[in-house]
């Protein structure tokens, strides 16, 4: 009831496991406000459903005027708050993970499995430390266990925890940026897309995420996006974004299955787009030929502009597949592309390349349908 009575509710601890108080302020509707800190900073989306200062008094203290100062903006944070938690956090969410894990343990136990190996431990105070000791700390560390392995255990542990690597960069990139990559704006690669569409063409952007490239396209083209996803989250999220930047009447967002659930185009009798965009969306695919001829039919348009990674993007790619690691960039990735398996899976399709860039270990390319045999 405390919580509920609050003008806004602040934790700005150093470090949260899991802040479950945080949560239960945020279920009652109350605005948080919270340090940008371990545990706290995964709980609130920073403008979505709290706000997330970094961990200094001039911050918080600005994050919690703020507040105070907006209504509107309390009432919004508020509600997005407590419906983020209904919907992913309450027990007819969560029972059914606690079940499993149960599920899982009991029969891990009856099949006599092994107990994995002990975590890393790490001291809290690397927390506090600088980041060159800090990062002198585990470089040390990992370089003494890989020095007891004999060379191929060596060679296969470094190479597999390249990605995982590249993933926790990911993620930390995202957070700086309050949930957009940097590579958005250092490969400039929205531009592909942007330059190549014209004002009022119909664009349908396939996998569209939380509508990065699709708000992109309609800010700067002036054209109409319909972004389908299957993330309810991504589709809430990118609606809220148009929504904010003045763009929903160029925008449309839609959750569903890019393989199942087909969108119509409302401004054209036959449902067509003039475009397809499938911006990191084709690696995720199976049976890609077949897919691509699936939507070549549903949506009849002119051109595909897609961005797919390019497996031959560096040494280290080609070392992992010969000691038999996974080399992929995104344990999701079904493939990863040389430019010869796009040109063929097109041709499969009934489409060509026109146009092909190679940038920063990425393909970003044109493709239109073959044109029929006279």
């Amino acid at each position: 009831e405390r919580m509920r009575r609050c003008t806004v509710y602040a934790q700005t601890s150093a470090y949260e496991g899991h802040p479950k108080t945080v949560l239960e302020a945020m279920a009652t509707g109350a605005p948080v406000v919270v340090a940008d800190a371990p545990g706290l900073a995964d709980a609130v989306r920073h403008h979505e459903t709290g706000l997330v200062a970094a961990p200094n008094a001039a911050a918080i203290s600005g994050a919690i005027a703020s507040l105070l100062h907006d209504r509107a903006a309390r009432e919004r944070l508020g509600r997005a708050a407590a419906l983020h938690v209904r919907r992913h956090l309450s027990l007819d969410a969560i029972l059914p993970l606690e079940l499993a894990a149960h599920r899982a343990a009991i029969t891990r136990a009856g099949a006599n499995a092994p107990a994995p190996a002990g975590a890393v431990r790490w001291t809290p105070d690397l927390l506090a430390a600088d980041t060159a000791p800090a990062v002198d700390a585990w470089a040390n560390s990992l370089g003494a266990y890989v020095q007891r392995l004999d060379p191929p255990r060596a060679a296969r542990f470094v190479m597999s925890l390249d990605p995982r690597i590249d993933q926790i960069q990911n993620l930390a990139a995202m957070r700086l940026g309050d949930g957009v990559h940097p590579k958005h704006h250092l490969m400039r690669y929205h531009d592909f897309f942007v330059e190549r569409i014209s004002r009022g063409q119909r664009i349908i952007d396939l996998g569209c995420g939380y509508g990065a490239v699709a708000r992109s396209i309609a800010a700067r083209s002036h054209a109409h996006v319909t972004g389908i996803d299957w993330s309810e989250s991504n589709i809430a999220q990118a609606r809220t974004a148009a929504a904010r930047d003045n763009l929903t009447p160029l925008t449309r967002f839609v959750h569903g299955d890019i393989t199942s659930h087909r969108v119509r185009n409302n401004g054209d009798a036959q449902g067509g787009f003039d475009a397809v965009v499938l911006s990191n969306v084709l690696e995720h695919v199976t049976d890609r030929p077949a897919r691509l001829r699936l939507w070549l039919d549903w949506y009849r348009p002119t051109r595909f502009l897609i961005r797919v990674p390019a497996i031959d993007r560096n040494w280290k790619v080609a070392w992992m597949q010969e000691l038999g690691v996974d080399h992929r960039g995104d344990p999701t990735h079904e493939t990863e592309y040389t430019i010869d398996q796009m040109r063929a899976e097109l041709a499969a399709a009934g489409l060509t390349m026109t146009e092909t860039i190679a940038r920063w270990g990425e393909y970003w390319l044109t493709a239109v349908p073959v044109a029929p045999a006279a």
